[in-house]
């Protein structure tokens, strides 16, 4: 796995939260964080159908691998090695992480099998995946999630794909049980299917995070 990272950090090293962007390589749409005391790192380098997905199931499309499960390993990666790294010098008082697709379901599992995020993103995640629902009412995180963002495009459900087409009962649901142990918990719909305004939804779901 060769996972690499690119931070955007304030000039003057305050820094009152930090989010871990899983999947994005960066952009200038996230230059204005750091102005608001606020450490972006992007996370790129990733296998999305291995690294991303919480245990084994079938693929999403033909012509794909299968899932692999190895979130717990990818986890451990970002535990060990890439927030030491991004993060050497400093003092973080808050952290959260976020994602999009897959990565949306990722960073809803990180808090599950690491104590460093406290809140996340799952900007139109992948909650249809098979038993996810069923693994938040039977686990526990491993620090109380302070702040959960679920949204999806109010057409991500029209789809002839059955096992996708429930992605939006799921994130309810998902929400809901977040919110019930407590957390400010978000779930949100946008205009347009799974690929529209991606960019847009990600900077929606970090806004409510460091908000």
């Amino acid at each position: 796995m060769a996972v690499e990272f690119k931070t955007y950090i304030p000039e003057n090293g305050e820094i009152r939260a930090a989010v871990y962007l899983i999947g994005d390589k960066g952009g200038e749409q996230f230059a204005k964080y750091p102005e608001n005391g606020v450490m972006i790192v992007c996370v790129s380098g990733i296998d999305w159908n291995r690294d991303l997905s919480p245990w084994e199931a079938p693929r999403a499309f033909k012509g794909e691998e299968d899932f692999s499960g190895g979130a717990d390993r990818f986890a451990g990666i970002l535990e060990d090695t890439v927030i030491p790294q991004a993060e050497e010098g400093l003092a973080i008082k808050e952290r959260y992480i976020a994602g999009y697709s897959l990565a949306g379901l990722f960073a809803a599992y990180a808090p599950f099998v690491t104590d460093r995020f406290t809140g996340f993103a799952s900007v139109s995640g992948s909650m249809w995946y098979d038993g996810f629902i069923d693994f938040i009412k039977t686990h526990e995180t491993a620090v109380p999630v302070k702040k959960a963002y679920f949204s999806l495009g109010d057409r991500e459900k029209n789809t002839r794909n059955q096992r996708m087409a429930v992605v939006e009962d799921c994130a309810e649901a998902a929400c809901a049980l977040f919110m019930e142990r407590g957390a400010s918990a978000v779930f949100e719909l946008n205009e347009g299917n799974h690929f529209k305004d991606e960019q847009l939804r990600v900077l929606k779901g970090i806004d409510f995070l460091v908000g």
